[in-house]
């Protein structure tokens, strides 16, 4: 049961006690006190239903977070972008198909795509498996940058390097 749903039904126990003691001390008739109670109900009842409904949602997104996984495993990198689509849009807040589909997008060229999406996977959840892939990778990636950076730096400074794949030495 999600925290939301026990609250829920915390507050519910809470008000079923204060009318029930209402009721038996006459200060509010049991004709009055029903409807309240019957609505405190009807609210556990919806937050049962839609704790249990992200709970599915979540089952589903891993599903296909897991087939996305095997496609981009097996090279198949449109396959995986799509089912970690499909994913991310039955649970926007799973921070794991987010991660993969950056490295799908990255794999396919989409470098500036890649990013962004590494950084929405960090941002939904720091701490979790696909907060931690997404970290790791725009980490790599900076330090990447910064030796591309530093190469670069150097062969303007030494002009007798000459440049990556020249054979002029």
């Amino acid at each position: 049961m999600s925290r939301k749903a026990r609250c829920g039904a915390l507050s519910f126990l809470k008000n079923l006690a204060f009318h029930g003691r209402c009721i038996l001390t006459g200060k509010e008739a049991l004709s009055h006190a029903l409807p309240a109670i019957w609505e405190d109900l009807r609210k556990v009842g919806h937050a049962a239903i839609a704790s249990s409904e992200k709970a599915r949602n979540h089952r589903r997104s891993a599903k296909l977070t897991e087939a996305g996984r095997k496609s981009y495993n097996a090279g198949a990198y449109a396959k995986a972008e799509e089912f970690l689509r499909r994913a991310i849009s039955t649970d926007p807040k799973y921070a794991l198909p987010v991660a993969y589909l950056g490295n799908t997008l990255y794999k396919q060229g989409e470098f500036e795509q890649a990013v962004a999406v590494w950084k929405r996977a960090y941002n939904l959840d720091p701490s979790s498996e696909g907060g931690t892939k997404a970290w790791r990778k725009l980490r790599a990636l900076r330090n990447q940058g910064g030796e591309l950076v530093s190469e670069l730096e150097m062969r303007v400074m030494d002009t007798t390097v000459p440049p990556q794949g020249s054979s002029d030495r």
